[in-house]
């Protein structure tokens, strides 16, 4: 990761540091996954600091919500909290993102993020999505 698009990242991470996680967050189980699969991934999102998520959890979070079928069917906030993680993995090109990509353009535009997000917000994602077009 090139050092522009580390700081670009870690902007994101401040950007959005004010989203939190409530008590409960929309995630449902995968088709055919079992109960306790399920339980044991929803302990993961909900216990592992941020930074240190796993991207199959980011990935499976954002492949629930963008399966979401109705227009905003998803908390706006929770989202925001687990986008920087997504937008690292993505930078890091650790693990194999393609889906991550997909599902969180389906999740922004759903969202309608550049129309109801604050203008830091959008200007943090857009330099790291700008930054990931250039490589």
């Amino acid at each position: 990761m090139t050092p522009e698009l580390q700081s670009a990242v870690e902007n994101a991470y401040l950007a959005f540091a004010s989203h939190r996680l409530g008590r409960r967050i929309g995630f449902g189980s995968r088709v055919g996954t079992t109960r306790a699969a399920h339980e044991a991934m929803l302990k993961v999102l909900t216990q592992t600091p941020l930074r240190a998520l796993p991207p199959e959890a980011v990935e499976a979070y954002f492949e629930y919500i963008a399966a979401a079928y109705y227009e905003g069917g998803f908390d706006d906030g929770e989202v925001r909290y687990f986008l920087p993680r997504a937008l690292d993995l993505i930078a890091q090109s650790a693990h194999d993102t393609l889906f991550i990509r997909e599902y969180l353009g389906r999740v922004l535009e759903r969202g309608h993020a550049r129309i109801a997000w604050p203008a830091a917000e959008i200007e943090a994602l857009d330099r790291v999505l700008g930054l990931l077009a250039e490589d």
